[in-house]
């Protein structure tokens, strides 16, 4: 499942949406491959993002907004407009970071396929459920449900709450997500879709390169 650092509001779950039965499960199996069948036929993408991450150490919640490409051959580009400026590129096992207003960019190999190790890109519902406890919290209204990840591992456990995910029962595509930390930190991630397997801006991915020597972090 695509999982973006990707805006999920905190309700009250309701006594009938948290029962565990054989309707409930067998929802939520539909559901999830509903939402397999969906990615599998995802070729391309491009949307608009606006993230908000609440803080302890921030004095008010930080807003970020832009774009997002996405190529299934393992490119994804994240583009900031606000606050300021900035390109984020994962491409295969390579981050690179772009400061337009500086004129820099950043490069860093992390020796694995980001996409997959990092946003779930490409890996299998099975794989996911190993790694997640899903839950279906709540059918929303006809358009669309709330999912509930929590991770297995104690080792991603020790940092993640949890995920709560909204989907679309429309198109089967996740609208907004909220990763919740431990200790109380959250970010909250609303997406819109603008095009499915369409072509994407030419040369979309081509970082520019720094004035100086690139640099690497």
């Amino acid at each position: 499942m695509l999982i973006l650092s990707l805006s999920l509001s905190l309700r009250a779950y309701s006594s009938s949406a948290s029962k565990i039965g054989p309707e409930s499960e067998s929802r939520l199996v539909w559901i999830l491959e509903n939402i397999k069948k969906k990615e599998k036929s995802i070729k391309t993408f491009t949307a608009t993002f606006t993230q908000t991450k609440k803080s302890a150490l921030l004095k008010d919640p930080l807003r970020s907004e832009g774009w997002i490409y996405f190529d299934h051959r393992g490119k994804m580009l994240f583009k900031v407009t606000h606050p300021f400026p900035l390109l984020v590129l994962l491409e295969n096992s390579a981050l690179t970071i772009h400061y337009p207003d500086l004129s820099q960019t950043r490069e860093r190999y992390l020796g694995r396929n980001v996409l997959e190790s990092y946003f779930g890109v490409g890996q299998s519902m099975e794989k996911l459920q190993e790694a997640y406890a899903i839950h279906l919290v709540s059918e929303e209204s006809p358009e669309r449900c709330q999912l509930k990840l929590i991770p297995k591992s104690t080792a991603m456990g020790k940092h993640i709450e949890a995920i709560l995910m909204t989907v679309s029962l429309q198109n089967w595509l996740p609208q907004e997500i909220m990763v919740m930390e431990k200790g109380g930190d959250h970010t909250a991630t609303r997406l819109k879709f603008i095009s499915l397997n369409q072509p994407l801006p030419p040369d979309v991915f081509e970082i520019p390169k720094s004035e100086e020597d690139e640099g690497r972090f």
